[in-house]
């Protein structure tokens, strides 16, 4: 369900995701995906905001912040979204949105909640197929949560509160890793 703009508050936590209209890609090359986080590093600067998880998907992508301000976090993408489809369209010649819906947003609950959606926000690739383990995917934070890349998209809050350390968070992953091959996002969070 999508949360009502009245709901945004400083310290809410929310998981955003869109998917683009059957038989398109929101991302076509590698450029397109840095095209895509390049304004959206600038917009979490401007409008203060922790990014706990995201991953960007050929079709689709995934991202969880808290807000640190009183500026709903929603306005992260108004702008953003917007300015991408445009250069999108231009670059591929083509018209009208590429989003099958508008921007999609869940208010995360509790922390079991929070800690189900990174690892599967950071497992998406592998079970699409596109990777076989997270970290060989590059247009997600998981490299920064294992420590491999430095980058600033990313706030260590829930892996120091939540975890013992990085091996910890990596063998959670190892361990989830079968069950989000096999099940739904729906399917998870019910159980969690």
């Amino acid at each position: 369900m999508k949360i009502k703009r009245e709901q945004y508050h400083e310290g809410i936590i929310v998981h955003f995701y869109n998917r683009v209209v059957p038989n398109e890609l929101l991302f076509r090359e590698n450029k397109d995906y840095t095209q895509f986080l390049k304004p959206f590093k600038k917009s979490v600067k401007e409008i203060p905001s922790s990014v706990y998880a995201y991953c960007l998907m050929p079709n689709h992508f995934h991202f969880l912040l808290r807000q640190n301000s009183k500026i709903p976090l929603y306005k992260i993408f108004n702008k953003i979204l917007s300015s991408y489809v445009q250069k999108y369209n231009i670059k591929y010649i083509r018209k009208g949105s590429i989003f099958g819906h508008p921007l999609q947003s869940k208010l995360v609950v509790d922390e079991e909640q929070l800690i189900t959606l990174c690892k599967y926000i950071h497992l998406n690739p592998v079970k699409a197929g596109l990777v076989e383990e997270p970290d060989d995917w590059e247009f997600s934070n998981y490299q920064e949560w294992i420590g491999v890349r430095s980058g600033e998209l990313f706030d260590d809050f829930i892996l120091k509160k939540s975890f013992v350390d990085v091996a910890d968070y990596v063998k959670s992953i190892n361990e989830y890793k079968q069950q989000v091959l096999e099940k739904t996002l729906l399917e998870l969070l019910d159980e969690a």
